[in-house]
């Protein structure tokens, strides 16, 4: 049997134990609001969106919510007042939805003067018709091109397939991985004629190219966001670029670009002021080559501006049923010296403005059957026999959602003919 000094040390140990551990999760709880906070510097810096959760904070072991989120903004606090915001003359914005509700959120972005930048705004949706009247009531920039792309997840960025971290290992070696596939299978790239339709056939079939998916139609991307079942809020992102950046699927300059993917993996590109240096580059004289295999009467050199971070939005032919009801094209990115290294959209010169709408996650759903009812659907969008049968599927399921709606809809009515009846 254990005597009392005996107890009060084994009490004291514990004692000892308890607070121990919780301080280590304590210090565990700043490291993570630390890097919550560290993510929407690196994020905003970058001239991108960062949304940060209501329930991020609460994930906290210890120090809780209202702790966690105080933390946060002191942290954000520090940042602005290094050297790096004011010298920059950058001002971080703020938007919040629904602050008291656990899923309530705040987003992030930079507001600037910085001419070579993008300018980026943010704007909450819940509904279609929200939506609708945003969109059309956007004063546009004369000869500006406006485009959309809709994004499952706010946190994805405008970065094609060829440059995400999983794709790295093909990044490393596209040209051979392009290659060997039209090698290997050349029934499906019997019709190609260039490098931009032979990019478009792998891009079309899951193939991770130098290519970005883009609409002209605000409400097809506004599906693409929304038609996911990720359990975060989405994105429909809209870019308005100067008329230099759109180009038609025969243009020279599109030709430029896509054949990069064809061009050696170790191609790198010396930016000078001469042309004729540029052009004596061999890295430069063995894409001028495989430009002319597709243009016999390209002329015998390049530009260098075509070639420098560039980015250029390009209507394809529509060869592809989806693409043409999707109203889609693509954004070819081009390189930043090496084909290891991208351009950015967000740091284009001339400048686009790009504007995100946000879409809170409890908001899909219905958005979809919105959607539905003007025809915007999973059988129209994607137009083959799988997606028409699996929505037909899905129709049978959100009834619910359609009673809810037309709920809405009748009591809209009501208020107006009250209104009427009271004038």
């Amino acid at each position: 049997m254990l005597t009392n000094d005996e107890c009060r040390e084994i009490i004291k140990n514990q004692e000892e134990d308890y607070y121990e551990n919780m301080a280590n999760d304590a210090e565990e709880d700043i490291d993570y609001v630390s890097n919550l906070a560290d993510s929407c510097y690196d994020a905003t810096f970058n001239n991108e969106i960062y949304l940060v959760t209501n329930n991020e904070f609460n994930n906290t072991k210890v120090i809780g919510k209202e702790v966690a989120s105080n933390k946060f903004n002191h942290l954000l606090e520090d940042f602005i007042k290094g050297d790096d915001f004011r010298n920059a003359r950058f001002q971080l914005q703020c938007i919040e939805y629904q602050i008291d509700n656990l899923n309530g959120f705040k987003i992030f972005y930079l507001e600037h003067n910085n001419k070579y930048m993008s300018t980026v705004t943010v704007e909450v949706i819940k509904s279609l018709s929200e939506y609708i009247e945003k969109v059309l009531y956007i004063k546009e920039k004369e000869d500006n091109k406006v485009f959309y792309r809709g994004h499952g997840k706010w946190q994805y960025k405008l970065t094609p397939g060829i440059y995400r971290k999983e794709n790295l290992e093909i990044l490393k070696n596209e040209s051979s991985y392009i290659k060997e596939i039209i090698s290997s299978y050349p029934k499906y790239f019997k019709d190609c004629k260039t490098a931009l339709d032979y990019l478009s056939v792998l891009q079309h079939n899951g193939f991770p190219t130098r290519l970005l998916d883009f609409s002209e139609n605000p409400l097809i991307s506004l599906y693409m966001a929304c038609d996911n079942n990720n359990d975060c809020a989405a994105d429909v992102i809209r870019i308005s670029v100067p008329k230099e950046y759109f180009k038609y699927y025969d243009s020279d300059t599109v030709s430029i670009l896509s054949n990069i993917a064809l061009a050696e993996d170790d191609l790198l590109v010396e930016y000078n002021n001469s042309i004729e240096e540029f052009n004596a580059n061999i890295s430069v004289k063995k894409l001028v080559h495989l430009i002319r295999n597709e243009k016999p009467f390209f002329k015998n050199e390049i530009n260098s501006k075509h070639l420098e971070d560039t980015i250029l939005f390009v209507k394809p032919k529509q060869d592809f049923e989806r693409i043409s009801n999707q109203s889609g094209l693509f954004a070819l990115f081009g390189i930043n010296k090496v084909k290891s290294e991208m351009p950015k959209i967000e740091y284009l010169d001339p400048p686009c403005d790009i504007k995100h709408f946000i879409i809170p996650k409890e908001c899909k759903d219905r958005i979809l059957a919105e959607l539905s009812r003007i025809n915007i659907n999973e059988a129209n969008v994607y137009c083959d026999l799988e997606h028409v049968a699996k929505f037909y599927v899905k129709k049978s399921s959100n009834r619910e959602i359609e009673k809810h709606i037309e709920k809405n809809e009748i009591e809209k009515q009501k208020e107006i003919e009250d209104i009427f009846n009271n004038i």
